[in-house]
């Protein structure tokens, strides 16, 4: 599985809003040059920027860095935190071992 790079992901977050890198550096008090450096991989932000870009586009600092793959933290949404710890278990597995464990889950469930 291949991973998007830090600046992939800030351009199609930017894309998806339809949004040119001027815009997005004006709402961010940067230069436009700046969010090129970024997408382009030329640059990282420092941890304010890195801050200031995840609530721009309502990402946690994890999906941006490739520590996890869904946009939000666990602790958003109305989990319970045996839920939460079955997710982050889950999501450390490879592939091959969540498409077992889902299809696993699902024999289970189909019996009940």
């Amino acid at each position: 599985m291949t991973h998007l790079t830090f600046g992939e992901k800030l351009r199609i977050l930017r894309e998806e809003r339809n949004e040119k890198q001027i815009i997005v550096a004006k709402n961010l008090s940067c230069s436009a040059n700046m969010i090129s450096y970024y997408e382009l991989d030329k640059r990282e932000p420092d941890l304010t920027m890195l801050t200031k870009l995840c609530e721009y586009y309502d990402v946690s600092a994890d999906f941006l860095l490739n520590r996890t793959k869904h946009r939000q933290h666990y602790h958003n949404s109305p989990l319970s935190q045996m839920q939460i710890d079955l997710l982050a278990a889950f999501d450390t597995l490879p592939q091959k071992y969540q498409e077992d464990i889902l299809r696993i889950t699902n024999l289970h469930c189909s019996q009940l």
